[in-house]
């Protein structure tokens, strides 16, 4: 995770992850791991000081 300000009223947060799994069961058949999985992904989140001047209802 990275995260930090970019300006005084804005900071950004990035967050990353991977994970691996090469197989639990032995296809003895086809002589080869399965149920085994790659996943990866990521996300970020950007947040922003509200001020007075900002109109909301």
């Amino acid at each position: 995770m990275v995260s930090g300000p970019l300006t005084d009223k804005i900071a950004l947060r990035v967050n990353g992850f991977y994970g691996e799994l090469d197989g639990i069961v032995r296809n003895v058949t086809q002589d080869r791991d399965v149920d085994g999985y790659e996943r990866y992904g990521a996300r970020a989140m950007l947040d922003f000081k509200v001020t007075d001047r900002l109109f909301t209802s």
